[in-house]
């Protein structure tokens, strides 16, 4: 077979690498997807058939070109404050709760971007988190950013974004939280050091024995991964999840993902956004 078509057989066997080494659930829609952007890497490659693509998947030197392809079927769809409303309860709720507690006077508000993205999703929580500070005191807090794309976590870590696509709450946080380009880099923003310095972005998968940072949260961002991962899997993150968050802390989802047939012990307070009591 030529790169125009793919067996049955060998897109059986792509679906099956993708899911043992990253649990991303490849259904029948996102086919045509999928074999698009094979098929441009197998021309990169010089390989002639997706056959010959499993070959290298599967031989002993295929470890490299397994992490450029969960780069290539990722999705990684985001925008600056995303569901804004999860954000306006971090002002509002998560924060004041955090603060009203006398044993975090010294303590570090600690929180987990786990499906980081290209960063849109760490810095929009990275700017709530300062702006609380701004406004109501001193906050002393620290994020682990996670993402399985390797590429996207390269991206995040420069943070540099098309001014004109910056979404955010209020035009003033532009020139507080980015640095606007110059010459060359005119009409791109970067997001100012004082903010980077305090994320710490790992490439990860969610699945992992041991991820590469240790500690409970106070907050985990999770959102808009799990639509991606079938039952099991989505009961084992969830789990994880949990294990990774303190008593009292909060774990948020997208607005399109649900636990529902899910067990756990979490307190749902709407909007998919649940508290750990316990």
């Amino acid at each position: 077979m030529s790169l125009d078509e793919i067996s049955d057989t060998t897109y059986k066997q792509i679906v099956g690498i993708v899911y043992r080494n990253s649990r991303i659930n490849l259904g029948a829609e996102r086919h045509n997807l999928v074999v698009g952007r094979l098929a441009k890497r197998c021309r990169e490659l010089r390989l002639p058939t997706f056959e010959t693509y499993c070959q290298l998947l599967n031989s002993g030197n295929g470890k490299p070109e397994l992490t450029t392809l969960i780069d290539l079927i990722s999705t990684n769809h985001t925008h600056f404050f995303r569901e804004e409303h999860h954000f306006d309860f971090i002002t509002n709720t998560v924060l004041p709760e955090f603060k009203a507690n006398p044993r975090n006077n010294v303590e570090t508000f600690r929180c987990w971007s786990a499906a980081a993205s290209s960063g849109e999703e760490a810095y929009s929580l990275a700017i709530t988190l300062e702006e609380y500070a701004r406004r109501f005191g001193r906050l002393s807090w620290r994020m682990q950013a996670t993402d399985i794309s390797s590429r996207v976590i390269e991206d995040a870590k420069d943070g540099i974004y098309e001014t004109s696509k910056l979404r955010l709450p209020s035009p003033a946080l532009h020139d507080i939280y980015f640095q606007k380009g110059i010459g060359e880099s005119e009409g791109l923003s970067r997001v100012r050091g004082a903010q980077k310095e305090k994320i710490s972005f790992y490439q990860a998968n969610l699945f992992q024995e041991n991820l590469p940072f240790k500690g409970e949260m106070h907050l985990i961002f999770c959102r808009n991964v799990m639509i991606y991962f079938d039952n099991a899997s989505q009961q084992l993150l969830v789990t994880k999840l949990i294990n990774h968050l303190l008593p009292g802390g909060y774990l948020i989802f997208g607005t399109s993902e649900s636990l529902m047939g899910i067990n756990h012990t979490l307190r749902s307070l709407g909007r998919s956004i649940y508290k750990r009591e316990k």
